[in-house]
C-alpha cells in the first residue's frame, strides 16, 4: 500500500469526504460511522463546521481549522483500502 500526499479533499453531503491523492487515485471515505462514535469528533456533526475542511500545507493530512481535528493521509488511505 503507498500512503501518498493528499492533493485535495472536499466534502459532500453531511460525512462524506472526497480526497485526490498525488499518485491519482480518488477516494470516498464516509466518516459518519467515526464522528459519531467518538465525541472529540462531535464538531464534525454540524455541516457548517464539516464543509470547512482544508488540506494541511504539507498534503499529509486534512483539517478543520480552529476546531483541533486533523485525519492524518496514512489513516485516510487504510480507511479506503
Amino acid at each position: 500500500m503507498s500512503i501518498g500526499r493528499i492533493e485535495s479533499a472536499h466534502t459532500r453531503g453531511e460525512a462524506i469526504l472526497a480526497v485526490i491523492w498525488d499518485d491519482g487515485r480518488r477516494s470516498e471515505i464516509d466518516l459518519s460511522g467515526i464522528v459519531g462514535r467518538r465525541t472529540t469528533l462531535a464538531p464534525l456533526s454540524d455541516p457548517e463546521v464539516f464543509h470547512r475542511i482544508r488540506v494541511a500545507d504539507d498534503g499529509w493530512s486534512v483539517e478543520w481549522p480552529k476546531r483541533g481535528i486533523d485525519f492524518g493521509a496514512a489513516q485516510l488511505r487504510r480507511w479506503t483500502d
